[in-house]
C-alpha cells in the first residue's frame, strides 16, 4: 500500500510519525511524509520520501514575543501566539496541491491537521486515520477531558469533552474555506468527526492510559511509537564529548536536566537551580537543547551537553528534571527513573498530572517554581515509593510494541 503521513509541530510531534513510517516501509509499504520543511534532512536521512511546506514551529516558539509572554506569565497571550502558529501551519499546509494526495491509498494525519486531511480523504475517497500523541479527546464516561479534570464523575466526564467543539470553532472558517477550495461543501466538522468511522489511535502507553470500555471500536490506545534502536537519530544528536563516558562512571548517578526545544521563560531560575544542585554534592548532566542559560563556571559535578540520545543517557541517571513533553516523558518512563516535570506550555501540564497521579514523579508548573519547592520534590522523588513506581511503569512501557500494534490496526482497517 501507499501511505501519506501528514504531521506538524516540534520534533517531539514528528518523531512518532517517522517511527511509524520507518516500520511501514520495512513491511514493504511505500511511505511519504508531508511536514514542515525544517525536518527534511531529519526525515530523509531515514530513507523516507518527503514533501515540505514552509513553517518552523521550533523557531517561532522561541520568538521574542513568546518568551516575553511566558516571562510575564500571560497565559492568554501564550495561547494566542500558539493559535497564530497553528494558523500559519494551516495556511502553508493548504497550499499543497490536492493532486499530491492522489498517489496514496491511505492518509494518516497529526490531529492538528486532521480536519483538512479528512476533507482531502473524503474528496479522493481514501482511507483515513489520525494519531493523537497526547490528551485523549474521544468522549468517555470513565474520565474527563484533562484540561477540565478537576471533577471525575460519569455524568460530568462525557459532558466535559464538549469544550473541544469550541476549539474546532476557532478554525471553522479555515476548514470550510479549504473545503470549498477543493470542491466540497461546508460542514460542521465536529459532527463529521463524531460520525466518521476513521481510525483513531492514541500511541501512548497503557501505563498512563487505560482504554475506556465505551470508546468506539475504531479508537485504540497502543504503546508509544519509538524509532528502532539500531537507527541513530540523525541530524539531532552530537557525538559524545571527550571524557563524558568516564565522567558518568566515576561517581554517583547524576541528575538529568533538559528542556528540549521548549523556551525557558526564567533562565536565571534554572541557572540558580543547577548551581544549587552541583554545590550540594549532586552531579548534574544539563542537556542544553535550545536553552539560553548563561554560561556556567567549570565544576566537577556538572557536565553540559548540547544534545544526547535519551535512551543512552537516562538509564544512567537517578532521576530527571524536564519540561514534560510526551516524547521526553516516554523516554524517562522507559528508563525506569522518577521525574520532576516543570511544565511550561501546551500539554505539559496534563502530562505532569498523569505522572504525579501515578506517583512516579512530581509536577510543578515552572511559573510557580521556587528552589524550596524543588528541593522538596527532589527529596520525594528519591523515596523508595517513587523509585519502585517508576520501575513498575517502566516494565509496562518496555513490554509494549506500539509500532507493531499501530501497523496491525492500520492494515486491518485498510481491508475492512
Amino acid at each position: 500500500m501507499k501511505f501519506g503521513i501528514i504531521t506538524c509541530g516540534s520534533r517531539g510531534d514528528i518523531q512518532p510519525f517517522l517511527a511509524l513510517a520507518v516500520a511501514l516501509k520495512e513491511r514493504g509499504h511505500y511511505v511519504k511524509i508531508i511536514s514542515s520543511e525544517n525536518f527534511r534532512n531529519f526525515i530523509e536521512s531515514y530513507g523516507i520520501d518527503f514533501i515540505g511546506y514552509s513553517t518552523n514551529a521550533m523557531e517561532s516558539t522561541h520568538s521574542e514575543e513568546m518568551i516575553k509572554s511566558l516571562q510575564k506569565k500571560n497565559q492568554l497571550a501564550v495561547i494566542k501566539q500558539l493559535q497564530e502558529l497553528g494558523l500559519l501551519a494551516i495556511k502553508e499546509f493548504t497550499k499543497i496541491p490536492i493532486e499530491i494526495y492522489d498517489e496514496f491509498d491511505f492518509l494518516i494525519s497529526h490531529v492538528f491537521l486532521s480536519a483538512f486531511v479528512l476533507s482531502i480523504s473524503e474528496l479522493l475517497n481514501k482511507k483515513f486515520g489520525t494519531l493523537l500523541i497526547n490528551l485523549p479527546s474521544t468522549p468517555t464516561n470513565e474520565f474527563p477531558y484533562q484540561p477540565l479534570g478537576f471533577i471525575d464523575h460519569p455524568l460530568y466526564n462525557k459532558l466535559s469533552y464538549k469544550v473541544i467543539k469550541l476549539i474546532w470553532l476557532v478554525y471553522k472558517n479555515k476548514i470550510n474555506k479549504h473545503r470549498l477550495e477543493i470542491g466540497l461543501q461546508k460542514v460542521d466538522m465536529w459532527k463529521k468527526f463524531k460520525n466518521s468511522d476513521m481510525l483513531t489511535i492514541y500511541p501512548m502507553s497503557r501505563a498512563l492510559i487505560t482504554q475506556p470500555k465505551d470508546w468506539p471500536s475504531n479508537t485504540h490506545v497502543t504503546g508509544f511509537l519509538n524509532l528502532p534502536s539500531r537507527y541513530p537519530i540523525a541530524d539531532y544528536y552530537d557525538p559524545l564529548p571527550d571524557g563524558f563516558e568516564d565522567w558518568l562512571t566515576t561517581g554517583d548517578k547524576p541528575i538529568f536536566i533538559g528542556f528540549g526545544s521548549i523556551p525557558i521563560p526564567d533562565t536565571e531560575l534554572i541557572y540558580n537551580l543547577i548551581e544549587l544542585l552541583i554545590r550540594s554534592s549532586n552531579r548534574v548532566v544539563f542537556m542544553m537543547g535550545w536553552s539560553a542559560v548563561k554560561e556556567f563556571d567549570p565544576h566537577p559535578n556538572l557536565f553540559i551537553i548540547k544534545s544526547i540520545d535519551h535512551n543512552y543517557l537516562l538509564p544512567k541517571c537517578k532521576f530527571a528534571i524536564c519540561h514534560g513533553g510526551i516524547g521526553t516523558v516516554a523516554a524517562i518512563l522507559r528508563a525506569g527513573i522518577p521525574m520532576i516535570i516543570l511544565s511550561i506550555l501546551a500539554d505539559q501540564t496534563y502530562n505532569g498530572k498523569m505522572i504525579e497521579d501515578k506517583k512516579a514523579g512530581i509536577h510543578i508548573p515552572l511559573n510557580k517554581l521556587t528552589l524550596k519547592k524543588l528541593l522538596v520534590a527532589i527529596e520525594q522523588c528519591q523515596t523508595q515509593e517513587f523509585i519502585e513506581n517508576a520501575k513498575r511503569l517502566s516494565k509496562i512501557v518496555n513490554s509494549e510494541n506500539g509500532v507493531e500494534e499501530v501497523i496491525k490496526l492500520i492494515e486491518d482497517y485498510s481491508v475492512s
